[in-house]
């Protein structure tokens, strides 16, 4: 209340009271007038809604408001209470291929370590629980084969992905002869090899067989290594070279295989093991031979494919115990006793194991198989119907070893990643060979 004019802080006090009421006043005045504005806004947006919810129950939406409602719904399902991606702050959903593919990766490692831990190679750090953990050897069989089989699994997925690409790839080609073996076979009877026509005719068709199934081929092979760069980068190293002018196609053949192959893969050979040594066979058989760190090769980046496998799976040892694995699991029977092995060409032996062909069950002292060299050639030249039961080029068809390929495909992945535990190979590659 303002004081008369004789009481202490009369006039003077009320004139100032009255501009504290004044400016209290305005600012009530103030935020009304902001609710009112707001709550009209609302009214505003009430009202839009609900001619929104008119449209669209009756279709007279224009196409332009669509839109924008569409994408507003699509920004506000993806993104959290800070308008942050909620995609990018929770990760990929957990049923994704991204996801799933991560979670391989990671039960991969994991075995991995077990592997490791469970060696009978003893290693400096070890303890007296270590010894005695190494010391027996079920702890290491079984270590090996869940590694196998995680490597398989996360193949599988790796495959998935893959086999998705193939059928979309395919169907983008569009149409392309389609010629059956039987076709090919059945002209090869009727021609007249006396009649140039009918020579030439037959010619044809079978260039357009082969032109046909080169494009399918070619179409897988770029398919695994799409998937393949979608978990691990692929490229970006090449082997050091002994010797010193080697045959200069090998050399270009080895640097198309390398453009396919991880680069810690080819560092790590590098580091650890003597250079390459490349020759031309004119004469016999193209091979590796490990102790002269050598590849005799041919004209066809097939071989070199398959030699430098040999030279990789050496020296990579998660490639040599998956590979090992697979080759006693596939063929070992039932009862657990082995398949017996059977002649094949020369001195070598094989076990049949249900391979697309007798010779990736060969037998020789571990560390080394035909698994691997032949997964990669069948992989990235085609070879053996890309281990799918698709047709080669030499008119072949193989059957199809999915579980082969998935087992490529999951090494490819996995294989000598920097998260896994260093293993020293020579001293790895004894353990499989007690194994």
């Amino acid at each position: 209340m303002c004081k008369g004019p004789n009481e202490p802080g009369g006039p003077q006090r009320c004139d100032g009271e009255t501009s504290i009421r004044a400016q209290t006043a305005q600012a009530v005045m103030q935020d009304c007038a902001g609710e009112v504005n707001a709550l009209s806004s609302e009214i505003t947006d009430i009202d839009q809604m609900l001619n929104d919810l008119h449209d669209a129950l009756n279709g007279t939406m224009t196409p332009g408001r669509e839109r924008e409602l569409l994408d507003r719904l699509d920004f506000d399902a993806n993104t959290d209470d800070n308008g942050a991606d909620a995609h990018e702050s929770a990760g990929p959903p957990p049923d994704s291929w991204e996801a799933r593919s991560a979670a391989a990766v990671a039960q991969v490692n994991s075995a991995w370590e077990d592997v490791a831990r469970s060696s009978p190679v003893l290693d400096k750090n070890d303890g007296p629980d270590d010894f005695e953990r190494r010391m027996n050897p079920d702890n290491y069989k079984a270590a090996c084969a869940a590694y196998e089989q995680a490597v398989v699994t996360a193949g599988a997925v790796i495959g998935e992905r893959a086999d998705k690409l193939i059928e979309e790839r395919i169907a983008a080609a569009g149409p392309i002869d389609d010629i059956t073996i039987k076709e090919v076979l059945a002209a090869d009877r009727a021609h007249d090899r006396s009649d140039p026509e009918s020579v030439a005719a037959l010619d044809a068709l079978r260039e357009r067989f082969r032109n046909q199934i080169e494009q399918h081929s070619q179409i897988r092979i770029q398919a695994y290594r799409d998937a393949i760069a979608e978990v691990r980068p692929l490229g970006g190293a090449q082997p050091v070279l002994g010797g010193k002018r080697p045959y200069r196609p090998l050399v270009e053949q080895l640097h198309r295989v390398s453009d396919d192959l991880p680069a810690d893969w080819v560092n790590r050979i590098n580091e650890e093991a003597p250079p390459l040594n490349l020759k031309m066979d004119r004469k016999g058989r193209a091979h590796y031979n490990a102790t002269e760190n050598l590849i005799k090769g041919d004209a066809t980046d097939a071989t070199m494919y398959h030699e430098f496998g040999h030279r990789l799976e050496y020296q990579i040892p998660q490639i040599s115990v998956a590979t090992n694995e697979f080759l006693r699991r596939r063929t070992t029977r039932e009862d657990g006793s082995r398949e017996p092995e059977r002649s094949y060409a020369r001195s070598e032996k094989i076990r049949k194991g249900g391979f697309v062909h007798g010779y990736v069950g060969k037998s020789y002292p571990p560390p080394a198989t035909e698994v691997f060299s032949v997964g990669m050639e069948s992989i990235f030249s085609g070879n053996f119907g890309g281990l799918t039961g698709a047709r080669s080029n030499n008119f072949d068809n193989s059957p199809a070893d999915l579980e082969h390929r998935n087992l490529m495909l999951g090494l490819f992945a996995t294989a000598n990643r920097s998260e896994q535990t260093h293993t020293d190979t020579t001293a790895h590659n004894l353990a499989v060979h007690v194994r």
